[in-house]
């Protein structure tokens, strides 16, 4: 018998989605619980051992009323688990014998180096359609397409490089792949709940092929050496 093989990726995942759900919340109800009110520079503080955080009321309800720029440090999150998915994918594979090598930079010399360093500056709509290919898949099995996921890796990107304006060089790798942007050429990107909702599920749409058809071919290589194993006693 074979066990289906669960990833950690999705223990994380289920833990980010709770606070961010919880996180945005408090902010809502902090935020109407004080608006009316909060209206002076007086401070509001916190604080924890030797740290300390002042703010005035003022800008503590402003900060509440617009989560955006946190609901980027999310998305940001999240697509950190789907890489750290990846490179534990590409762990599994090598155990049983899979080729995951051209994946990876050979400048590095040990296999967990080469794995610590992965995913490469091409971009997922190239190593993205390798990994798949390594488990017999492709972007078709992945429900939102190749231009919908690589459009949340070029907003992530944007806002972890501090940019968080929309670029032509944004918009033209996109178009490379038949994809582009909910706003224009120079806007602010300003994301929400439902907007990171969004990506995050064509996130986990590509996790999840990842993980089915990696755990797929685990437990066919498992059964592969258990006959291979009743044959050799024969």
């Amino acid at each position: 018998m074979t066990t289906w093989r669960r990833f950690k990726v999705w223990n994380h995942w289920k833990s980010v989605s709770r606070v961010f759900g919880c996180a945005l919340l408090a902010m809502d109800f902090e935020a109407e619980r004080l608006g009316a009110i909060a209206k002076s520079n007086r401070k509001v503080e916190f604080k924890s051992g030797m740290s300390e955080f002042e703010v005035s009321e003022k800008e503590y309800v402003s900060t509440l009323q617009s989560p955006d720029l946190f609901c980027g440090m999310v998305l940001q999150t999240y697509c950190g688990l789907v890489e750290e998915h990846a490179r534990d994918v590409l762990r599994e594979l090598n155990q049983i014998g899979i080729e995951v090598l051209p994946l990876l930079d050979s400048k590095y010399h040990s296999f967990y180096e080469k794995i610590d360093h992965f995913p490469p500056p091409n971009g997922i709509e190239d190593w993205g359609e390798k990994i798949l290919s390594l488990v017999n898949r492709s972007w078709d099995d992945v429900v939102p397409g190749k231009a919908k996921i690589v459009e949340v890796i070029v907003v992530r990107n944007a806002l972890a490089h501090g940019t968080p304006e929309v670029t032509k060089r944004m918009l033209n790798r996109l178009a490379g792949v038949g994809g582009t942007l909910p706003w224009k050429e120079g806007t602010k990107i300003k994301l929400s709940y439902d907007s990171v909702k969004d990506y995050r599920d064509r996130l986990r749409s590509f996790a999840r092929v990842l993980s089915d058809a990696t755990a797929e071919s685990i437990c066919v290589h498992e059964i592969a050496q258990k006959k291979s194993g009743r044959g050799l006693k024969k």
